[in-house]
């Protein structure tokens, strides 16, 4: 008990270390928990952390992820990779810089998330990267990835290229090349500079885009994590189903996920043999962080890790891009609410292997309605779930809303009217509540002492008109222009 909780006092204490940590000479004066390299012993829930702040609805099915700082990722996930190592546009070697922090601040993020023997690495490319080395920039490329280490305490670096950027120049050679010398810098310091690779399974073969990156790192890397998505028609023919076994049929999933993996595991059907004990199956977080390949029914996961498991080819674990799609909301307002991390944490860590189903419906919603005008009313719904975060359909009348808070402002309704509104609650499970019900009615059309404007007369300056309930005052010579239509450039201002 004792030992227990001095070692909960030295995390909370080493995670605040960094507050009076300063860079001297790109070295840190004071030791933090970032100045060690945090490996996982065991299984692993790799997740990508997005380094850029999200702008719109940036998901393939119209959804928003959600921006937050690093030592905010879910817990659950016991490696984060930050994503991405980039060549900044006019130069020629790939940097990292975080887009909203001191290097100092990054740091203390990375700090926090060792103390709590969370690993972070730093991720080298991603979709768009247009990373480019020659064999005169190895050593480069080796002090570049050690100052980061030394500037934001890294634990490793995962090899996250795509596209043009795998061939690219002599990629293929100089970096294995480098982190092979960046891996026996650090031991020895008697640490363990984490490798590792996120190829898209396809570039797998033994004559493969990735085969120069796996045979120039063996037994350098720590795990593979390829990535199961974004191939939607690519996959392996299995002769014991006698048929094409591809990335995006929902139907043979489980087939899928146990197939491919196996032949990976064991170097068979033409694929590079990679060790089980350093497999990772890499699935998108949901329908929006990738193109194809989310697994609709968990237990496809499942069956085919219980599969590989009595074949002697138990695998190290599960990655997901990306933990910021773990967090984000569908297209119709809908929380995805860390389905991923709550599903597969659990599978991987706990023992246990059946995810939790939620089948308890949110509680039947309250509905208040406020600022009730001739014209307008603001609708405000609230339940809970067993689980979390809930959205609301909102019916008013024949008119379908979506809210992802309950909360609803209504304009241009008609005065003296009533108003029917129906409101149902859906989790993240799609568990819908009973409808809750209500009724509203607008105001009458307040009067006027100013007479209605008419688009064919011509208005002066000072002179006040009524108009769709509201009163204005010309600011200039008008004729035609309707007042509410006028900002605050136009010729009408309200009184």
């Amino acid at each position: 008990m004792v030992l227990a909780r001095n070692r909960k006092y030295l995390k909370c204490f080493l995670a605040t270390l960094t507050v009076g940590t300063a860079i001297l000479g790109g070295k840190y004066a004071l030791a933090d928990a970032a100045d060690s390299m945090v490996n996982p012993t065991d299984k692993v829930l790799v997740g990508y952390w997005h380094n850029w702040a999200t702008t719109g609805k940036d998901g393939y099915k119209g959804g928003t992820s959600t921006t937050f700082d690093l030592s905010k990722t879910q817990d659950g996930y016991n490696v984060i990779n930050v994503s991405f190592m980039k060549t900044p546009q006019g130069q020629t070697l790939p940097t990292f810089k975080p887009y909203n922090k001191t290097d100092a601040e990054f740091r203390a993020e990375v700090s926090k998330l060792n103390a709590e023997g969370k690993s972070v690495l730093i991720a080298l490319g991603g979709a768009d990267a247009h990373i480019e080395l020659t064999k005169a920039q190895e050593t480069d490329l080796v002090n570049e990835i050690i100052r980061l280490v030394d500037t934001y305490g890294f634990d490793g670096l995962d090899i996250d290229l795509e596209q043009a950027a795998i061939e690219a120049a002599d990629n293929q050679t100089v970096i294995p090349a480098a982190l092979r010398r960046v891996k026996d810098y650090y031991r020895q310091q008697n640490k363990n500079f984490m490798i590792t690779m996120a190829p898209e399974f396809p570039y797998l073969t033994k004559t493969g885009k990735y085969a120069p990156y796996i045979t120039g790192l063996d037994t350098y890397y720590d795990y593979i994590n390829p990535q199961y998505y974004n191939q939607g028609g690519d996959g392996f023919w299995d002769t014991g189903l006698n048929m094409w076994v591809s990335q995006s049929n929902d139907e043979k999933k489980e087939d899928f996920l146990y197939g491919l993996t196996t032949r990976l595991v064991t170097g068979t059907d033409n694929f590079i043999k990679i060790p089980a004990s350093k497999f990772v199956i890499g699935l998108p977080a949901n329908d929006d962080a990738a193109a194809t390949g989310y697994v609709k029914d968990p237990k496809a996961v499942e069956n085919a890790l219980k599969r590989l498991k009595a074949d002697g080819n138990e695998i190290k674990g599960l990655m997901t891009w990306s933990v910021n799609w773990d967090d984000g909301t569908s297209a119709t307002g809908v929380k995805y609410n860390n389905s991923f991390v709550n599903t597969y944490a659990p599978m991987l860590f706990n023992g246990s292997t059946t995810p939790v189903e939620d089948n308890e419906k949110p509680t039947t919603p309250t509905i208040s309605v406020t600022n009730i005008s001739s014209s307008s009313a603001t609708i405000q719904a609230k339940a809970t779930d067993n689980v979390g975060v809930v959205n609301y359909e909102i019916k008013i009348g024949a008119t379908l809303y979506n809210s992802a808070d309950g909360q609803l402002v209504l304009n241009n309704l008609s005065a003296n009217t009533d108003y029917h509104v129906e409101v149902v609650a859906i989790d993240a499970a799609g568990n819908r509540s009973i409808t809750a019900e209500t009724e509203f009615k607008t105001t009458e059309q307040p009067t006027s002492s100013y007479p209605a404007w008419d688009a064919d007369q011509i208005y002066l300056g000072g002179e006040r008109v009524s108009y769709n309930g509201k009163n204005y005052e010309a600011k200039w010579w008008t004729r035609g222009n309707e007042p509410d239509k006028s900002d605050a450039y136009g010729p009408w201002k309200e009184v």
